[in-house]
C-alpha cells in the first residue's frame, strides 16, 4: 500500500486480503484509488509492469470533464467511464450514508459491466473522486464475491480514514461535512444489514444483475 499511496493517495491493492477459504487475492490485480491526477509516469509504469491496463472511472461525465485522470488519451490503457449514479452527492446525515450505498447498487447494468471487465482483464484499476464511497461500494462487492469476511471488508473501508486529512486539504469545502464523510465501521455494518434485507446473499445479487 505504501508504494501506491506515494503514487496517488487513497490507493491500495486488494491483494492483501484472504477469503474465508484461506485463499489470497492475486497481488497487484485489483487496485482501488482516488482520482489519479499526479505522479502519472510512476503510476502508469507500475500498472503496465503489473499488466493492468483496464481503468474504470466511476465519476459522472461532469466530474471527468472538469478534471481528467492521467489515463485519458493514453494508448497504453483502456478507460471505461462507468458512472455510479448519485455517488458524487454527499448524504445529508450519517444515517443516510449506508442507505446511499444501497441505492448505488440499483445501477445494475453498470455494476454488471464492472464485474465483466474484472473477469475478462488481467487486472483493474478503479476510482472515483475521493476513492471512498463509489469506490468503496464496488470494493465491498468485489470482496464479498471473493468470500472475504465482513471484518476484513470493514478494515479496508476504514483505511480511507488515513487519507481524510489530505482530502480536506485539497477540498476545504468538505470540512463542514467531516462528521458525515469520515468512514465509520457502523456504515459498513448497516450496509450489510440493508444488503441482506434487500438482496439476500452476494450470490443472489450477482445472479440478479446477470
Amino acid at each position: 500500500m505504501s508504494q501506491l499511496y506515494n503514487y496517488c493517495g487513497n490507493t491500495r491493492d486488494l491483494e492483501i486480503y484472504i477469503n474465508e477459504n484461506g485463499k489470497k487475492i492475486k497481488e497487484s490485480k485489483i487496485i482501488r484509488s482516488n482520482l489519479p491526477n499526479k505522479n502519472g509516469k510512476k503510476l502508469k509504469s507500475f500498472l503496465i509492469q503489473n499488466h493492468i491496463t483496464s481503468i474504470i472511472d466511476l465519476r459522472t461525465p461532469k466530474e471527468y470533464e472538469k478534471e481528467k485522470s492521467i489515463f485519458e488519451n493514453s494508448n497504453d490503457f483502456k478507460v471505461y467511464h462507468l458512472n455510479i449514479p448519485n455517488g458524487n452527492i454527499i448524504p445529508k446525515t450519517k444515517e443516510d450514508v449506508p442507505v446511499s450505498y444501497i441505492e448505488m447498487l440499483e445501477a445494475k447494468d453498470i455494476i454488471k459491466r464492472i464485474f465483466k471487465i474484472l473477469i475478462e482483464s488481467e487486472g483493474i484499476f478503479y476510482f472515483c473522486k475521493a476513492g471512498k464511497d463509489r469506490t468503496g461500494v464496488i470494493s465491498m462487492l468485489i470482496l464479498m464475491s471473493l468470500g472475504v469476511s465482513k471484518e476484513i471488508i470493514k478494515e479496508d473501508y476504514i483505511k480511507t480514514y488515513e487519507y481524510m486529512q489530505d482530502l480536506i486539504k485539497q477540498n476545504p469545502e468538505l470540512k463542514q461535512y467531516i462528521g458525515i464523510i469520515t468512514p465509520k465501521e457502523e456504515y459498513v455494518e448497516k450496509f450489510f444489514e440493508l444488503f441482506k434485507e434487500k438482496y439476500g446473499t452476494i450470490k443472489e445479487y450477482l445472479n440478479l444483475i446477470g
